[in-house]
């Protein structure tokens, strides 16, 4: 009898532990188009935990996909590209990926560790497990993303490799367009400022705009604005006309590299990323282009084409040294001696860069035919060419 009075003890304890065992859900995110010639969709697997306190062992994901948008057997073909994210990027966690029918994809994240304590926490937060990159076949399909839950459920494991998470939640769906692009997407400096602008041709599904900025562009980049608190960057919903939108970040550090990314999000939340552009507010206002290498020592180069009109390029090199930035003077003077133009005044960071004159003076009026002089000044460099404009 008490033999029989324990096993049900336990058994009820079995039950217990089951029912109140910590869920874990799969979503889409960050979806965006990438490339020309061929283009991409690029989309991470998110996951998170409906409690805290538990670690991530193995997983597996089942993804469904349009064929007709991406073509079959897109991993035998080479047709994708499955990465880790940011919760597995340790090298305790590998990745298998094996077609699993001519439009599923079977990808395995394996905990190669003994240790459970060794595994990465699972927050109750939306955290990227993977990153996809799929080729696109025919951009006139949609995506038709989904997860196979039915064969996801009994296959997620805690850091134990005994531990199921339970329930498995997998129902999230992503169905957005292949070849939804922007018109154009432009960004201009300012004084401690840049004004970003787009153009759609038309819109589906669409809640609005979401910006984002980083001083790195390999970066972590932050919200800024969202269309759920500004009113101009909500969308339009479905439409078949285009659309321009205007966003102005304020309170900028003049010199400094600024890069953005805009997100346009769907009534199901989902987001579409851009491409990444850059600035660097100053207080002339000119756009300035920046090189990733870093120069040894200061240049002031020939400006190219030379002869020009109406505009010409101008390069100059600032080398990295002490104190990080430098106050750096580019100007444009007549023969006289008398300034025309002031292309950049203020604080800048070490690179090399780029800058084109369109020909004007400080008013914005056209300067007439004739010789220029165009000189940098830092506080311990100073450079000064010639250039010759012809109309």
């Amino acid at each position: 009898m008490k033999k029989l009075t324990l096993l049900f003890l336990l058994f009820g304890l079995l039950i217990a532990s089951n029912s109140f065992a910590t869920g874990i859900t799969f979503t889409f995110d960050n979806t965006q188009i990438t490339g020309t010639s061929p283009k991409y969709l690029e989309f991470d697997i998110m996951v998170f935990a409906d409690a805290s306190g538990t670690k991530v062992g193995d997983l597996m994901a089942y993804v469904n996909y349009n064929s007709a948008g991406f073509g079959t057997n897109v991993h035998g073909n080479g047709k994708v590209l499955v990465t880790k994210g940011s919760l597995i990027s340790s090298s305790d966690y590998r990745i298998r990926v094996n077609d699993n029918g001519p439009s599923r994809l079977a990808i395995t994240v394996e905990f190669n560790q003994n240790d459970p304590s060794a595994g990465s926490d699972l927050p109750t937060a939306p955290t990227q497990l993977l990153h996809l990159k799929m080729e696109i076949a025919d951009q006139t399909q949609n995506a038709g993303l989904s997860f196979q839950q039915s064969l996801m459920v009994g296959q997620q494991y805690e850091s134990d490799h005994q531990t199921k998470y339970s329930p498995v939640t997998a129902n999230d769906t992503y169905d957005g367009s292949l070849p939804v692009e922007l018109t154009s997407f432009t960004i201009t400096a300012g004084n401690n400022s840049a004004t970003l602008r787009w153009s759609t041709a038309s819109e589906v599904n669409t809640s609005g705009f979401e910006i984002y900025r980083s001083t790195q562009e390999d970066g972590e980049f932050q919200l800024v604005a969202s269309y759920q608190n500004n009113p101009n960057l909500q969308g339009a919903g479905n439409s078949n006309e285009g659309h321009t939108y205007q966003y102005t970040d304020v309170n900028l550090v003049n010199g400094v590299t600024y890069w953005y990314k805009l997100a346009d999000v769907d009534f199901n939340g989902h987001r579409n990323f851009h491409q990444v552009v850059s600035v660097i507010p100053n207080t002339s206002g000119t756009n300035l282009q920046r090189q990733e290498q870093l120069p040894e020592s200061f240049q002031l180069h020939q400006n190219y084409p030379n002869p020009f009109n109406p505009t010409t390029t101008i390069r100059f090199d600032i080398p990295k040294f002490q104190q990080g930035m430098v106050n750096m003077q580019l100007v444009i003077y007549n023969t006289l001696g008398k300034q025309v133009r002031v292309l950049y005044q203020g604080p800048i960071q070490p690179g090399s860069y780029t800058l084109v004159w369109d020909g004007r003076d400080d008013n914005g009026e056209p300067v007439s035919s004739g010789l220029y002089f165009y000189s940098i000044r830092t506080d311990i460099f100073f450079a000064v060419k010639k250039m010759m404009l012809l109309k």
